[in-house]
């Protein structure tokens, strides 16, 4: 994996702050903020919560980040704080709805197509966060974030015949995910 200015940068900040230097702290919370937000836009599909939900991962790393053994890892382990958490957020938004879910047959039939696209992409999303977290985490690289199965297995240490295979296993999940919930 090529290493840029940013990642030795943050790589050197985790070091810091593992070492209990708040100021470390401070600036991986400002380099990282805007990447964690981003990812979890894309996981919820919209703004609702994105706040919360990257406020929550801050705290957990917070609380795990001593025993990070590897600096280079803080990224793909922070991404997977966030998705856990934008999978929880989900998961209760799918609980909610199932609970409030009375919507009659007429109603269903005369939907816009508008509609039905935005329910097809919470579909989506929600099934990629039912997704156990190895298998979400390449689809979210490769598909919401438009990596390669070379740049993904760099990132999560694991051979690319492994990164192809936890991408054929989780289209084969997400299919029937996606279409219980339309």
């Amino acid at each position: 994996m090529q290493r840029d200015r940013f990642h030795i940068f943050s790589e050197l900040l985790v070091l810091q702050a593992q070492l209990g230097d708040e100021q470390a702290i401070d600036e991986l919370v400002r380099l990282w903020t805007d990447r964690l937000a981003c990812r979890a836009r894309r996981l919820l599909g919209d703004d609702d919560g994105v706040l919360d939900v990257v406020q929550e991962t801050w705290l957990g790393i917070a609380r795990g980040l001593r025993s990070l053994n590897d600096p280079a890892l803080f990224g793909p382990w922070a991404y997977r704080i966030v998705s856990n958490k934008c999978a929880d957020v989900v998961r209760r938004r799918v609980n909610h709805r199932k609970l409030r879910h009375d919507a009659s047959a007429a109603e269903q039939a005369s939907r816009s197509d508008g509609d039905t696209r935005d329910e097809i992409g919470i579909a989506v999303r929600e099934a990629i966060c039912l997704l156990p977290t190895d298998l979400r985490d390449v689809v979210v690289f490769h598909y919401m974030d438009g990596l390669g199965v070379e740049a993904i297995a760099s990132i999560m240490q694991v051979p690319a015949g492994t990164v192809k295979t936890r991408l054929m296993r989780a289209r084969s999940r997400l299919k029937p995910l996606i279409e219980n919930s339309l």
